[in-house]
């Protein structure tokens, strides 16, 4: 199955300072798009290996050239994750 995902909002960078409103707002947006986008690629069937693990790939693509490091982007994708 795969799910792609928009890149993580600034707010979600670890080492960025956002006010916690915003922060929580984008944390929920997130949230919220990675559970739909995944209840539809589930077609509406139940995941049909409940006890087992789930193993992810990730693939990022960075929208400009900018300076930014894996271990953040694992910590904004974080509520995706959840």
């Amino acid at each position: 199955m795969k799910i792609e995902l928009s890149w993580p909002p600034s707010v979600l960078w670890p080492n960025r300072k956002a006010h916690w409103k915003a922060k929580i707002a984008a944390t929920r947006a997130a949230r919220d798009e990675a559970y739909a986008l995944t209840r539809n690629a589930l077609n509406g069937r139940e995941w049909p290996y409940p006890d087992a693990g789930i193993y992810l790939t990730v693939t990022g693509h960075k929208p400009a050239e900018r300076g930014q490091d894996r271990d953040g982007f694992n910590s904004a994708l974080k509520p995706a994750y959840d």
